[in-house]
């Protein structure tokens, strides 16, 4: 039974993931694979055209020829272009904008955080991906959270060595047990952006 009751992303989370797409966006303009195919369906389609409507001819065209019929039927993005026009309807939302998304949605945008969290993580042991953050109320939440969901996934696809990680998270975990809002935290974004990721998916199956 779906849980349509289950809370929406926040503005600080909201906020996260725009920040994360924006730069993901610009990252991923210059790689050679720059497209991501989601299966046919309405709504897709109309995610399809909505990019298209900000970048015309440079958005790969609308196939709506393909529904109904092709079960197997695709539609492509540049992945750049979607992570760069969710990243502004993120901050659109954050800011009061009445944008509610859908479950594919939801979906697309756990997609595209997952893929830039996994350019970061495979770059990790050659290159530092830390952000310095306040640890205010809302982000030792999210980083409580982020913590938990990492370490998670390091012990099935262990992509960055152990001692990284387990410094890591200690370092972390030493700081969210210290009171006060006026501490300084590093974390890896890219623990943050698998955590949001999850939770957009979550949202997609929940709505």
């Amino acid at each position: 039974m779906k849980n349509t009751n289950a809370p929406l992303l926040d503005v600080n989370e909201l906020g996260f993931i725009a920040w994360f797409l924006e730069d993901a966006g610009t990252d991923f303009e210059d790689h050679t694979a720059d497209e991501t195919f989601l299966p046919a369906s309405d709504e897709t389609l109309a995610i399809s055209a909505a990019i298209h409507a900000v970048y015309g001819d440079d958005a790969p065209e609308v196939e709506a020829s393909i529904l109904p019929g092709n079960k197997d039927a695709q539609v492509q993005f540049y992945t750049s272009q979607a992570m760069k026009f969710y990243a502004q309807r993120c901050q659109a939302l954050a800011a009061g904008a009445s944008i509610r998304f859908n479950p594919a949605e939801y979906a697309f945008l756990g997609e595209l955080l997952e893929l830039a969290g996994e350019d970061h993580e495979h770059l990790a042991d050659d290159a530092s991906f830390d952000l310095t953050l306040e640890l205010n109320p809302e982000n030792r939440t999210l980083f409580t959270r982020a913590v938990d969901v990492y370490l998670a996934r390091h012990r099935k696809v262990r992509a960055v060595s152990d001692d990284a990680v387990t410094d890591t998270a200690a370092a972390i975990r030493e700081a969210l047990d210290t009171d006060g809002s006026s501490i300084e935290i590093d974390i890896p974004d890219y623990w943050l952006m698998f955590y949001l990721a999850g939770r957009c998916g979550g949202l997609a199956r929940a709505r």
